[in-house]
C-alpha cells in the first residue's frame, strides 16, 4: 500500500511541475484595462449591432481608432470585426 502512495504521490508532483510550466498563471495575463472612451465607442458601436446598422458600428469605431492611434484594446478590434463580419453577410 505505502508503494502505491508514493508512486501517486510522485505522479502528482510531476504533474504539478508539468502544469505550472506550461501554463502562466492568472496574475501574468490580466487583460488590458479598457478606457472610458474605448468602453463608449464598443457599447456604442454594440448597440448598432443589435439594430442591425452594421455600417454605423463600423463608423463609430474606425472613428475611435483614427482619434486614438495607439493600439487598440482587443475589445475593440473584436467589435469592429463583428460589424465587418455581419455586413458583408447581409
Amino acid at each position: 500500500m505505502l508503494k502505491v502512495l508514493l508512486a501517486f504521490s510522485f505522479q502528482l508532483s510531476a504533474l504539478s511541475v508539468i502544469s505550472a510550466s506550461c501554463y502562466p498563471t492568472w496574475a501574468e495575463t490580466e487583460a488590458p484595462k479598457l478606457t472610458q472612451g474605448a468602453q463608449k465607442a464598443v457599447y456604442d458601436a454594440q448597440q448598432l449591432i443589435k439594430k442591425q446598422d452594421y455600417s454605423k458600428a463600423e463608423q463609430v469605431i474606425l472613428k475611435f481608432i483614427e482619434e486614438h492611434p495607439q493600439k487598440p484594446h482587443y475589445l475593440v478590434e473584436f467589435t469592429l470585426a463583428n460589424a465587418l463580419c455581419h455586413g458583408r453577410q447581409k
